[in-house]
């Protein structure tokens, strides 16, 4: 209730509802949201996140595992990527769960 509250105050202004701070609290929402196995809203919540602030340190991250949840193997990988372009700090441990998807993409029939 307390990020709810916070999106909708941060709605109302002008300046403030699409700021850094509302893409923020967006991704913390949709990490609260994919912790409670509420994927679909995770999704919903990350989405607007990486839309307002495409550099958000883990919002692709956060992305990329509700696809994966969804059985979106495909769109987990391009959400990693998206993850590096965005924040290129990130490399190795992208490489890694993409070489992860790519092995579990290869076990399933």
């Amino acid at each position: 209730k307390c990020l709810n509250s916070v999106i909708n105050a941060l709605s109302k202004n002008e300046d403030l509802n699409t700021s850094k701070a509302m893409a923020h609290a967006y991704a913390v929402r949709a990490q609260v949201h994919f912790d409670n196995n509420n994927i679909a809203q995770a999704k919903e919540d990350a989405s607007q996140a990486a839309t307002m602030n495409p550099s958000h340190p883990f919002v692709w991250r956060l992305l990329a595992d509700t696809e994966e949840t969804m059985g979106n193997t495909l769109e987990a990988m391009e959400a990693l990527t998206r993850w590096v372009e965005n924040n290129p700090e990130f490399y190795r441990k992208v490489q890694k769960e993409k070489e992860r998807l790519s092995e579990k993409m290869k076990s399933q029939p």
